[in-house]
């Protein structure tokens, strides 16, 4: 890619926010939707359905690290997962198996800095520097000091409506499943009605 410049991931954040710890995500006093690590899927989408409500106890911390769409949701703990925060999960709140990163969306499109982490190279990387004997547990300034390359303001919109056509094809992907899940059940439902 041309006119390309490499700097790290530290340096595209505006904000640096930690998920919260099971002390703050159970017995509070405010009702919130908490995004757990099974919500999460590979490909970087948030299971909705998978999004645990809760009482939070308010507090300063718990306050100030809400998610915000376009917030990039990187796993710390646990397999490893992405994901781009949609519009429809602002104000959610998050475990501590994730760190949030809001990027400067006037230097970078956030769906490239997910797409990035998510290069094999990348994630070669990001393993290596894996701190756990059981769990895998990667430290945040391994992320941070990531290199990452900044293509120009062109190369970044096409590479965003690529993702875009990429994002819309797994959607398509996810409702087929459904679909044939769906009628799968319908036919094990018929077989045990009639046996």
């Amino acid at each position: 890619m041309s006119n390309q410049k490499t700097i790290q991931l530290k340096d595209l954040c505006t904000k640096v926010k930690r998920g919260s710890s099971s002390f703050y995500l159970r017995e509070g006093d405010e009702k919130i939707k908490i995004i757990r690590h099974s919500a999460v899927k590979e490909d970087g989408r948030i299971d909705f359905s998978a999004v645990e409500e809760g009482m939070i106890k308010s507090s300063l911390r718990t306050s100030e690290n809400l998610l915000k769409a376009g917030d990039v949701l990187i796993s710390i703990r646990g397999p490893a997962k992405v994901a781009v925060v949609p519009a429809e999960a602002e104000g959610f709140t998050y475990s501590s198996e994730f760190v949030a990163l809001e990027i400067d969306a006037k230097r970078i499109a956030p769906e490239l800095v997910a797409t990035y982490l998510t290069l094999p190279h990348v994630s070669k990387y990001l393993e290596s520097k894996n701190q756990g004997k059981v769990i895998r547990t990667i430290s945040l300034e391994s992320i941070l000091s990531l290199e990452i390359s900044v293509p120009d303001s062109e190369t970044q919109q096409k590479l965003s409506e690529l993702l875009s056509l990429i994002s819309e094809e797994y959607e398509v992907i996810a409702k087929e499943e459904k679909r044939l899940a769906d009628l799968k059940y319908a036919a094990y439902s018929m077989y045990l009605e009639g046996a």
